[in-house]
């Protein structure tokens, strides 16, 4: 994502793929270019784009206009990209490499024969971070988060060294997915013992990091762009038609200056990959059945303003005549969780699967809920014998004192 706008892979027409452009104000995509596959990216950064081709070119280009620089390098496994250099994990995971466009070379930044060593690379000016595996007193690897300065080219490591060892005798941590921004890294890390779950963490050298974020579920593929950091969360996995826990992908911000976490998207499906630039956050997503491009806008103080949090109270049927009639009662409470009044709140839109269950009827509108309050609001739903378990979302609606129209979590699609 740059310059309000994002560029992303499509495999619309089998056999070729595309990189398309799309400018967040509206429009419809326009092509960069195509070709029989990409290797690595698109990625962006510092006004420009890349990607490398299937003949294995790395190639840039300047975001407004201009033409291509191509570098043949080898097969990479991903690509970040910062002005006019770019950083590439070559397939295999075992060498980090640097491509200067500007000079049309490319030389290697760390390596090591064992393939699986050296991965995850983020760039940002002169400044590059990656993951590396780390022999420790020839017992085990030890992935450590390291960070290389292109203006002096010097190396030093984020995390501290020797962690110790798990109960199994590898490595105590697990590290992945570093992303710099102006000096601070963020990444996933987790202990390395059965059912432990990935938190996001702060690089804080010499220590192990600080958790910024340890909520249940696991959180991982953090995007930094200052206080902002975005990431994909399954902390609300849900029951299927069978029965079986399906962990759902969401995506989540938090807001590192004020602690303030809130959800960006949590519909059905899986929204992965975020990145963040500014306050506007992209992703990719499955919720229509294939892979989409989607972008939110992030309030920069969203405590200051209403904010509207359903839970569940209770689910009964009315009376024996709704029983047969599988009219099914669901009461939930709408909570202002925020600092100004909810006028006109309301469940403003209800979405159920399997398409068999319908919504017979919709609550009125609170006329108020103010800070800390909460309204009980019931949803009936027509729900066939035949069916065993259902899923429903449901968005709130209301305004604010200025009369600013809210949708929470976010606004559904088609409003």
């Amino acid at each position: 994502m740059e310059d309000a706008s994002v560029v992303f892979q499509d495999r619309t027409v089998p056999g070729q793929e595309r990189l398309l452009r799309k400018e967040l104000a509206g429009g419809a995509a326009v092509e960069v270019l195509a070709d029989t596959g990409f290797l690595a990216g698109p990625a962006a950064g510092g006004g420009y784009l890349a990607w490398q081709n299937s003949s294995s070119e790395a190639c840039e280009r300047p975001f407004a206009a201009g033409e291509d620089h191509c570098l043949a390098v080898s097969p990479a496994q991903m690509l970040a990209v910062s002005g006019g250099k770019a950083v590439i994990s070559e397939k295999g995971n075992s060498t980090i490499r640097l491509i200067d466009f500007e000079v049309g070379r490319s030389r290697m930044l760390d390596s090591y024969a064992t393939p699986g060593m050296r991965y995850d690379p983020d760039i940002d000016g002169n400044n590059v971070v990656w993951v590396k595996e780390r022999g420790y007193a020839g017992k085990y690897h030890e992935p450590v988060i390291v960070a290389y300065d292109l203006g002096t080219d010097t190396s030093s490591y984020l995390t501290g060294l020797g962690g110790g060892q798990s109960s199994t005798g590898g490595s105590k941590y697990q590290r992945r997915h570093p992303d710099i921004s102006n000096g601070r890294v963020v990444y996933q890390q987790k202990l390395n013992e059965s059912g432990e779950q990935w938190d996001i963490y702060l690089a804080d050298p010499p220590g192990f990091g600080t958790p910024l974020v340890e909520a249940p579920g696991d959180q991982v593929n953090p995007s930094l762009d200052g206080n902002l950091v975005v990431y994909q969360d399954n902390r609300n996995g849900h029951v299927d038609g069978t029965g079986a826990w399906v962990e759902e992908w969401d995506i989540y911000v938090k807001d590192l200056a004020s602690g303030v976490e809130q959800p960006v998207c949590t519909v059905p499906g899986d929204q992965i990959n975020p990145v963040i630039k500014g306050n506007t956050v992209v992703w990719e997503d499955n919720r229509g059945g294939d892979w989409d491009i989607y972008a939110a806008t992030i309030k920069a103080d969203p405590s200051a303003e209403p904010r509207l949090i359903l839970t569940l109270d209770s689910v009964f049927w009315g009376s024996y005549a709704d029983y047969l009639d599988g009219l099914l009662s669901v009461r939930y409470g709408i909570g202002n969780a925020g600092s100004g009044a909810a006028l006109e709140a309301e469940i403003g839109r209800v979405t159920v699967s399997p398409s068999e269950v319908t919504v017979d009827s919709l609550p009125q509108p609170a006329a108020l809920i103010g800070p800390g309050q909460t309204a009980g609001m019931e949803v009936r739903y027509r729900v066939p014998r035949q069916v065993r378990f259902f899923r429903t979302s449901l968005f709130g609606h209301c305004h604010d004192e200025a009369g600013t129209e809210l949708w929470f979590p976010f606004a559904p699609p088609g409003d």
